[in-house]
């Protein structure tokens, strides 16, 4: 008798600074740790099409994190303008917007490194987010769905 698993490929952060392409994956609300400021956050994950990661056997991901707050002049809101426009918030003024219906959405990502002597690999961090097709790649995308 046989019995069959997959072994899943595991997720890592640890990607060259550039300009991918990726597709936010998933929007996790985190609650502030007391003590930290008020409000609650909420963490983008991107999932990256860079097939140099993916012929590794890994899932490459980039993540960033926020203030739940969608004010002008907030990192959210700059984030989102950038990459979905300032008429998708002239659109959608004064109402309630649900951040879950961008999953699944391309962007052109750009990648930058922070580096802090406690860890062996930098710190990559989202600088900016910019529609799908706008910037010039540092590595095409695999997947034909990420190069439409």
């Amino acid at each position: 008798m046989t019995i069959p698993l997959e072994i899943p490929l595991e997720k890592t952060f640890n990607l060259n600074e550039g300009c991918f392409r990726g597709r936010l994956d998933s929007i996790i609300p985190k609650p502030r740790a007391s003590g930290k400021g008020s409000g609650d956050q909420v963490r983008f994950l991107f999932e990256m099409d860079i097939g140099s990661i993916l012929k590794r056997n890994k899932l490459p991901f980039a993540g960033r994190t926020f203030d739940a707050n969608l004010r002008t002049g907030s990192e959210l809101r700059e984030f989102l303008e950038t990459w979905l426009g300032r008429a998708y918030f002239e659109a959608h003024a004064g109402k309630t917007i649900d951040l879950e219906s961008l999953v699944g959405t391309r962007a052109d990502l750009i990648l930058k490194h922070y580096h802090n002597a406690s860890y062996d690999n930098p710190l990559v961090f989202i600088q900016a987010a910019l529609p799908a097709g706008s910037l010039p790649l540092t590595e095409q995308p695999e997947t034909k769905e990420a190069k439409d």
